[in-house]
């Protein structure tokens, strides 16, 4: 079971790390353990991951802060809560020339604080899904147990609430920072390129700038995944979910109509891409004979996708069940 979890890092990782530095050494490039370890420690290779662990640690903690409230106020509202998974279907091009848009105007675009900002929009929703999920999973007779043996507020929350919803945030963070981490669109796009360059951004850099350097991506690519798997290695180590049955309220509970506009909210900023959308263009032939190729093999390429993660995720599970 753990061999097959294994696998992916394997295929996708370890493979192609060992292809770049093949193919350094035959460019002639020195791959000693001295030369790999100078490179690993290089000044400026380590303030590129000093920067990554800045922007994604700043990323997830901004976005559990306002995803915490969020998602308590909504944990009894589960349609109004369905709002913050739209977000997610939102392509990242889409979401980046949205945000260009909105900042056109300003001073923060091409800017750190542009890339931050757009993060913490992007992913508040995840976390304040899960937190919502999570608070509203907790039986109302646990809170009305610690009442009757007379917990105040603040000691409900402490005991009953927060040994539930803990759990879901700190896994929250840890995927919102993995993902942060990877983000190359929207740093490329909205960071501008140096001296707002991440790990993702210098790997393809490295890989098709007119200096090719396969020994730096393949260095770069393996402080990727130390950050990638911190957060990882310490969700594994410190989350204890708290194994109860999840409780929603009933269908026809009404829910306050301004808690949907609050969930909402965070479509608005996407609605920018359409501000400077010359519409017109669909109706031309020239469009469409440009846009069919791409087009279909984005199709084909997210099927494709879709059904090897699917077949992976369910030999997975149920290599790990017949542990």
């Amino acid at each position: 079971g753990v061999q097959t979890c294994a696998l992916p890092i394997f295929l996708f990782f370890l493979l192609p790390v060992f292809s770049l530095l093949r193919a350094g050494r035959m460019m002639g490039q020195d791959l000693g353990p001295g030369a790999l370890l100078s490179g690993m420690l290089d000044p400026l290779l380590l303030a590129k991951v000093a920067f990554t662990g800045r922007q994604a640690g700043l990323s997830a903690l901004l976005s559990c802060l306002f995803g915490l409230p969020l998602g308590i106020l909504l944990r009894n509202s589960p349609r109004a809560a369905g709002w913050l998974k739209v977000p997610f279907g939102v392509p990242t091009l889409v979401a980046s020339a949205a945000w260009v848009s909105l900042f056109s105007r300003t001073q923060l675009l091409y800017s750190f604080e542009a890339v931050l900002l757009s993060h913490v929009v992007l992913n508040v929703p995840w976390a304040a899904s899960l937190v919502a999920e999570a608070a509203g999973s907790v039986p109302s007779r646990w809170d009305e147990l610690a009442r009757s043996l007379g917990a105040g507020r603040w000691e409900r929350w402490r005991t009953v609430h927060l040994p539930v919803i803990a759990p879901a945030l700190f896994s929250g963070f840890s995927q919102i920072f993995i993902l942060c981490s990877m983000s190359f669109t929207l740093v490329t796009i909205l960071g501008g390129g140096p001296p707002v360059e991440t790990l993702e951004t210098a790997i393809f850099s490295s890989v098709r700038s007119g200096a090719l350097d396969l020994v730096a991506a393949a260095n770069l690519a393996i402080w990727q995944l130390v950050l990638s798997l911190l957060p990882w290695l310490a969700l594994r180590l410190f989350w204890r979910p708290v194994e109860i049955s999840a409780v929603r309220p009933a269908s026809g509970m009404r829910e306050p109509f301004w808690h949907g506009v609050l969930a909402a909210a965070w479509v608005f900023p996407y609605l920018g891409f359409f501000s400077d959308l010359e519409w017109s263009v669909f109706g031309k032939y020239e469009f469409w004979s440009a846009v069919i190729h791409p087009l279909l093999l984005s199709i084909g390429i997210a099927m494709a996708v879709a059904v090897v993660a699917t077949l992976w995720s369910g030999i997975a599970i149920a290599a790990l069940l017949g542990l």
